[in-house]
C-alpha cells in the first residue's frame, strides 16, 4: 500500500462519515489504463452506497485524466465484490490462477470508461 500511496500515478480517495473514515479506493493509472488496486469499506458503513460512490468518483477521475479502460482483480469466491463490480458494468476477462495464494484464484475484470458520466 505504501508503494501505491507514494507512486505519482496513484490516487487514493477516502470516504468520511461524521469524521470517521468509512472507506477508501486506491487506483493507479498509466496512460489510457486505470487499475483498481483496492476498494475497502468498513463493516459498519457497508450497504450505504459508499463503495459505489468511491468507485464512481475514481472512474470519473481516471476518465478525466484520459483513461479509457479500468481493470481490477477480485477473488472468485467474493460474491459481494463480484456483484458490486458487475452492477457497475465490469465484465470478466479471465481467471488468474492462485492470484491470492495457492488455490485462491481471481477474476480479471474490466470496464470501458467512454460512457462514464462527468461529475456534477
Amino acid at each position: 500500500m505504501k508503494f501505491y500511496l507514494r507512486a505519482k500515478d496513484s490516487l487514493c480517495l477516502i470516504a468520511e462519515v461524521e469524521g470517521s473514515v468509512a472507506g477508501f479506493i486506491m487506483t493507479e493509472q498509466s496512460s489510457e489504463l486505470a487499475h483498481v488496486i483496492t476498494l475497502d469499506v468498513q463493516e459498519p458503513y457497508r450497504r450505504r452506497n459508499i463503495g459505489s460512490r468511491l468507485l464512481e468518483a475514481a472512474e470519473q477521475t481516471a476518465a478525466a485524466q484520459g483513461a479509457r479502460l479500468m481493470y481490477l482483480e477480485t477473488a472468485t469466491t467474493n460474491k459481494a465484490a463480484i456483484a458490486l463490480w458487475k452492477k457497475h458494468g465490469y465484465r470478466e476477462l479471465g481467471r488468474i490462477k492462485d492470484y491470492y495464494g495457492r488455490g485462491l484464484d481471481a477474476f480479471n475484470m474490466h470496464k470501458l470508461l467512454y460512457d462514464v458520466p462527468e461529475a456534477t
